[in-house]
């Protein structure tokens, strides 16, 4: 778990990069803060997890917490991480599903969407006496979900997952939500591999606050993706020999 002390510090630390004035992170407080703090569930599908890894690495501090108390004790509502909650097997589906069926929260996906097999190459619990694959699961949350988030290539887009000959039939989420016909509210693709946790963060802030994301044609946020992350290198910086970006291998 995150505690929300450690995620309102990091926010606080990054508020520069992340977009946060004094004022947004006040009502970011408030809205960590209160009775009825933003809910998140957080499924996982064909991938690594190092998205996940990227995010803890970044929020991970020496204030860390030491034990399982220090875990539960002021968690950010995390409420569902197959590899972080504290819970696991089918008290942590029943618990799952008790948030799907009596609160609002926002679904973050990591990793592919394999379809092949009857989607059956990605199985991820099981639910009133019947396995549950990972395509039902995304389905089922992302119905009723107020935002769905894909965090990673392989989530966003397939990625290594999906590469030729991609015998598992794995896609991105949007893809997934389009062949479903699924139309959640608001679907928001934050690439990369893994994607930069600040990426995470600054996105997860901006759904906290009740803003609307401003996306790409990609559907990744504006404001993250707009410029290209060579832009800033200091090996092109003053360069008078510098022509521009190539926009494909082998181009001189």
């Amino acid at each position: 778990m995150i505690s929300r002390r450690q995620f309102l510090q990091f926010c606080t630390a990054a508020a520069a990069e992340l977009g946060l004035n004094p004022g947004r992170l006040l009502q970011l407080q408030a809205a960590v803060e209160a009775p009825d703090a933003p809910t998140v569930i957080w499924l996982h599908g064909s991938g690594c997890q190092g998205d996940s890894i990227s995010m803890l690495n970044r929020i991970s501090s020496d204030e860390a917490p030491h034990d399982v108390a220090d875990f539960l004790i002021n968690s950010l509502n995390l409420e569902f991480h197959s590899v972080l909650s504290a819970a696991a097997g089918t008290t942590l589906v029943e618990h799952a599903h008790h948030i799907l069926d009596t609160q609002p929260f926002f679904l973050i996906v990591e990793g592919g969407i394999p379809l092949a097999f009857h989607a059956e190459a990605c199985t991820v619990w099981a639910h009133d006496g019947q396995e549950v694959t990972f395509a039902d699961a995304v389905a089922t949350f992302a119905r009723k979900a107020r935002a769905v988030v894909a965090v990673g290539t392989c989530a966003t887009h397939g990625g290594i997952s999906a590469a030729p000959p991609n015998p598992t039939g794995v896609v991105g989420l949007q893809t997934f939500l389009q062949k479903r016909r699924i139309q959640p509210p608001s679907v928001i693709n934050i690439s990369g591999c893994p994607a930069h946790p600040d990426w995470i963060i600054s996105t997860l802030c901006q759904l906290f606050l009740g803003e609307q994301i401003e996306c790409d044609d990609y559907g990744r946020p504006y404001d993250i993706f707009r410029f290209n992350i060579h832009r800033e290198c200091p090996r092109r910086r003053g360069k008078p020999t510098f022509v521009g970006f190539a926009d494909s291998f082998g181009q001189d």
